[in-house]
């Protein structure tokens, strides 16, 4: 393993081997190519096992993506999906701008 890289044990019986930045685009454009680049600035936040991404990408607009997260596999699919309505719900997003 070179230095550029380092195993992280993220979850039980799962390893990642984690990647700088600029090593994993090298990557994944060796590899696919690149279509586009997205000139994006992301924030991320937490309520809970919710997680929030608010992107503002240069000539797009404003986004934001609702995460729920199961690290354990304790929360049933149905809770999950509850929780991202309830913010959906919350900050008034409608139907027709979901991309799902």
């Amino acid at each position: 393993m070179s230095a550029r890289t380092k195993r992280v044990q993220a979850i039980p019986g799962y390893v990642i081997s984690k990647y700088s930045r600029s090593t994993s685009k090298a990557i994944f454009q060796h590899a696919l190519g690149e279509l586009v680049c997205v000139d994006k600035t992301r924030e991320i936040y937490f309520i809970d096992s919710v997680k929030f991404h608010l992107d503002s990408v240069m000539n797009l607009g404003t986004f934001v993506e609702i995460e729920a997260i199961d690290i354990d596999g304790s929360i049933e699919r149905d809770t999950l999906y509850t929780q991202c309505q309830k913010y959906i719900s919350l900050f008034g997003i409608a139907s027709d701008h979901l991309i799902l």
